[in-house]
């Protein structure tokens, strides 16, 4: 499977996101970090924290995405990938991660989401269970604000103090809990989170990948989110 990271101006919090997702318990997994211009020390943080070197990286001519300058293997972690490449938002650095990855499936994950060790063996179920039918699957995301979370593992769950982030967690209750869990039971589903879900990468190539409109890097609250 891999694990693909939009990353724009992340510096403060790329390193200890990459860390806890390269310790996710998967047998087989490929982390895929897209930088997506960032104009601060993104980069940067991720080449001297993983020790990147460059590599030579076969861009397909197809790929729908804004240039790709460059591709960075770990040396350390071999299955850290890590693409430099001019800004085109969040839907256009997926893409690029979509078409450089060799995994059947990719999971698409927010910067700034710590996902629970055991979530991706739970996200994958839907694609054993029907292999031939199955292209996307989505899990459940809550507000980490408050949370204590060492070393990329969420050890304490705290709620909130402040109003906006304490608000967001009844929306999540009521989006995800009340909501799309819900419609599951149904076999119905909405959507699938941009911040958590699975899809098979033939799939979305084929249907000329994610959707291109730019996308606005706008926030409604400051909070981090915890994926299970």
């Amino acid at each position: 499977m891999g694990v693909v990271v939009p990353a724009y101006n992340e510096e403060a919090t790329i390193v200890e996101s990459v860390r806890s997702m390269l310790s996710l318990n998967y047998p087989e997994l490929e982390v895929v970090v897209v930088n997506d211009g960032s104009t601060d020390e993104t980069v940067e943080r991720l080449i001297d924290a993983f020790e990147l070197e460059p590599v030579d990286a076969e861009v397909p001519f197809e790929v729908p995405t804004e240039q790709i300058d460059r591709v960075y293997r770990s040396r350390v972690y071999e299955e850290l990938l890590v693409v430099d490449k001019a800004n085109g938002g969040k839907s256009d650095a997926l893409n690029a991660g979509v078409w450089l990855t060799d995994m059947p499936l990719f999971c698409a994950v927010d910067s700034d989401t710590v996902i629970d060790r055991e979530a991706l063996l739970s996200l994958v179920r839907p694609f054993l269970e029907a292999p031939t039918t199955a292209v996307a699957s989505g899990g459940v995301i809550r507000v980490a604000n408050d949370c204590r979370i060492e070393d990329g593992v969420v050890k304490e769950v705290s709620l909130p103090k402040t109003g906006l982030p304490g608000l967001q967690v009844m929306e999540y209750l009521r989006a995800f809990y009340s909501g799309r869990l819900g419609l599951n039971r149904i076999n119905g589903l909405i959507l699938i989170s941009g911040a958590f879900g699975l899809f098979q990468t033939d799939a979305v190539r084929e249907i000329g990948g994610i959707g291109r409109t730019r996308s606005r890097r706008t926030s409604t609250s400051s909070s981090a989110s915890i994926a299970i």
